[in-house]
C-alpha cells in the first residue's frame, strides 16, 4: 500500500514526529546514526520497515546493545502506513535475550532481529528463533497513524 500524497510505504520522520505526543517530538538533528533527543531530554531509536505480505507483518535487525550503550530510553519501530510502536529499552534488554541475531558492522557487535506480527486485537514481537515460544505485546505501546 502506498501513501497518495507521497507515494512512500512507510512512516518517514515527519510522520513519525507529528503523532508523537509532546514530550516525545524529536529533534531533526541526528545525535547519532538512527538516534535522535526528544523534547524530554531522552535518546530514542527509530527503526523504519515496510509492510510485508506473508509471515511477520515488518521486521528489524536492531543494534539493542549499541543504543542501550549510547543511552537510548526508547525505540520506535514503524508498522509500514499502520502506525508506530514506542517501546521502552528495557522492554527491549529483557526481550533480545535468545533472539536471532547476525554479526553487526564491528566485530562482536550484534545485530538482533525481531519480527512484528498482527494479533486479534494489537501487535506482538515474535522471537524469529523461538516461533511461539517467547512474546513480546506491544500493543500498549502502538500509536495508530491516521
Amino acid at each position: 500500500m502506498k501513501r497518495s500524497d507521497t507515494g512512500k510505504t512507510f512512516l518517514d520522520f515527519d510522520d513519525i514526529n507529528k503523532i508523537l505526543p509532546n514530550d516525545f517530538k524529536l529533534d531533526a538533528e541526528r545525535h547519532s546514526r538512527g538516534v535522535y533527543r526528544a523534547a524530554n531530554g531522552n535518546l530514542i531509536s527509530i527503526s523504519n520497515s515496510r509492510l510485508y505480505d506473508k509471515g511477520a507483518l515488518s521486521w528489524y535487525y536492531v543494534y539493542a546493545d549499541r543504543y542501550f550503550d549510547l543511552g537510548v530510553k526508547y525505540m520506535i519501530f514503524t508498522i509500514g502506513l499502520c502506525g508506530i510502536v514506542v517501546v521502552p529499552m528495557d522492554q527491549i534488554q529483557n526481550y533480545k535475550k535468545g533472539c536471532y541475531w547476525k554479526q553487526g558492522l564491528r566485530i562482536g557487535e550484534k545485530r538482533y532481529r525481531f519480527d512484528i506480527y498482527k494479533k486479534e486485537n494489537g501487535y506482538r514481537f515474535v522471537n524469529c528463533s523461538q516461533v511461539h515460544q517467547k512474546y513480546l505485546d506491544i500493543t500498549p505501546y502502538f500509536i495508530p497513524f491516521n
